[in-house]
């Protein structure tokens, strides 16, 4: 007579396979989430420029100038800044222009990442993209 023990856990082939498909997910959704959380991070500068831009938007409409402060144009965040905490705006001489801006150093490498709107265009721009270590000029030009 033979006796077979019957086997109630797994083989180590079973888990090499286990730990091998873990590892084939892990190196691709670790990745993909610190791209989604730096999206995240970098949406925080668009959501205040967007801000700042109409309520200058709103200050030039009454006041046909453009403000050069914070308090004039009774700007203030939703919420605190989380990650730009550095966030400012420049008036040109005549007042007929303006330029805000945001920065941070997102990925703690000693750059920042900037954002500005102005007058031309409402939509945030990312001049200097920290986590892409990118440089982007502006590319709108005001009439």
């Amino acid at each position: 007579m033979s006796s077979h023990k019957e086997s109630s856990g797994f083989s180590l082939v079973e888990l090499m396979i286990v730990v091998a498909i873990i590892a084939v997910l892990a190196v691709v959704a670790i990745p993909n989430y610190i791209s989604y959380q730096n999206r995240s991070r970098q949406s925080e500068a668009r959501i205040l420029l967007a801000g700042v831009y109409a309520s200058e938007v709103s200050y030039y409409g009454e006041h046909s100038v453009y403000a050069g402060d914070f308090s004039d144009i009774n700007f203030r965040p939703a919420s605190e800044p989380k990650y730009y905490k550095n966030w400012y705006i420049n008036i040109s001489g005549d007042s007929s222009h303006f330029t805000a801006s945001c920065s941070t150093d997102l990925d703690n490498d000693r750059r920042n990442d900037i954002w500005i709107v102005t007058d031309c265009n409402r939509e945030p721009w990312n001049i200097y993209d920290d986590l892409r270590d990118k440089y982007q000029p502006y590319p709108y030009t005001c009439h």
